[in-house]
C-alpha cells in the first residue's frame, strides 16, 4: 500500500496537450500529487497538428515542442509550477515545407493552494489557484501567422484547478482552466478560453517498485473572439473542439515516464482550418 500511495503522487494530465505557447490556448498540464513534499523537474517532447494552412489545399500546421518544467512545494500547502517550451512550427503541404519558424515560447508561472485527504485505500487532492504567462517568447523578425508565432507578445492571466481521486488501483483526474489574454504591441488579442480535461486510470505493479498505469479520457476547449487592431479575426475566433486521449504511465518513486496521444473528435466546422487535430507526447519526470 505504501508503494501504491507513492505512485499516485506521480500522476499527471499532460496527455491533454500542455499548452501551445498561449497561441491556441490549449490546456496547461495538471498535476495530481498525493504526497505534498514532492518537488520535481521534467523535460519532454510534444507534437501537435492543426488543420489546413490558409491558401494551401491539403496542407497542415505542425508544432513540435521541447518542454522544460519544474515544480516546488512550499510548506506542503502551495505548489509553484514553472514552464518554458521551445517551439518549432512548420506549415507543410503533402510534399513540401511551406514555412517554418522556431523560438522560445512565453514563460508560464502557476501557483496553487493544495488540499489533500487520504486514508489506507483512498486519496483525494484538490489544487486551486492561478498564474501568469509572461511575454518572453520570440517575436523578432518577420511577423508570423498567429498560430505559428512562438511568443504571444501579451501578458496573459490563468485561473483554475485540478482534482484527483483514487480508490485502491483505480482513479480519476480532472482539470479546468480559464485564460484571459492581453493585447500585444502589435494590437493582437488572442481569444480568451476555457479548457477542460478528465482522465481515468488503472494501475498494476510490475515488481521492484515499478508500476504501469494505462489511462484514457476526454478534453476540450471553448474560446471567444480574437482581434487585430480592434477588428475581429474570424479565423481565430469562437474555436471549439473536443477529443479523446489515451496513454500509459511508467515509473517508480524516483522517476516517471508519461506517453500519451490525443485526437480531436469534434470541432466547429466554421473554423476547421485552425482547429486542433492530433497530438502526442513523451515526458520524463524526476522526483527530487
Amino acid at each position: 500500500m505504501k508503494i501504491s500511495l507513492l505512485t499516485f503522487a506521480f500522476f499527471i494530465l499532460s496527455s491533454f496537450g500542455a499548452k501551445a505557447c498561449g497561441i491556441c490556448g490549449a490546456l496547461m498540464p495538471g498535476y495530481i500529487v498525493a504526497s505534498d513534499k514532492n518537488h520535481w523537474i521534467s523535460t519532454g517532447c510534444r507534437y501537435d497538428g492543426f488543420g489546413v494552412f490558409p491558401g494551401f489545399s491539403g496542407s497542415s500546421i505542425q508544432m513540435q515542442h521541447l518542454d522544460l518544467q519544474a515544480k516546488v512545494m512550499i510548506k506542503n500547502k502551495v505548489e509553484v509550477i514553472a514552464m518554458l517550451p521551445y517551439q518549432i512550427v512548420s506549415a507543410r503541404s503533402e510534399k513540401y515545407v511551406l514555412k517554418q519558424y522556431s523560438g522560445w515560447c512565453d514563460f508560464t508561472l502557476i501557483g496553487r493552494r493544495v488540499f489533500v485527504k487520504r486514508d489506507k485505500n483512498r486519496a483525494m487532492r484538490l489544487a486551486v489557484g492561478g498564474g501568469v504567462e509572461l511575454p518572453a517568447g520570440n517575436r523578432k523578425g518577420e511577423k508570423y501567422e498567429p498560430l505559428m508565432q512562438p511568443g504571444s507578445g501579451s501578458l496573459d492571466w490563468i485561473a483554475g484547478g485540478t482534482f484527483g481521486v483514487r480508490n485502491r488501483n483505480l482513479g480519476l483526474n480532472s482539470q479546468l482552466q480559464l485564460k484571459w489574454n492581453g493585447v500585444s504591441q502589435d494590437r493582437e488579442h488572442r481569444a480568451n478560453s476555457i479548457d477542460f480535461a478528465a482522465e481515468g486510470f488503472g494501475e498494476k505493479q510490475l515488481g521492484k517498485g515499478i508500476f504501469i498505469q494505462p489511462k484514457c479520457g476526454i478534453f476540450g476547449q471553448f474560446s471567444g473572439r480574437s482581434s487585430v487592431s480592434g477588428e475581429v479575426d474570424s479565423a481565430l475566433s469562437n474555436q471549439c473542439y473536443m477529443g479523446t486521449s489515451a496513454g500509459v504511465n511508467l515509473g517508480n518513486k524516483k522517476w516517471f515516464i508519461n506517453i500519451s496521444m490525443r485526437k480531436s473528435i469534434w470541432n466547429n466546422a466554421q473554423n476547421r482550418d485552425n482547429n486542433y487535430n492530433f497530438g502526442c507526447n513523451i515526458s520524463l519526470y524526476y522526483i527530487l
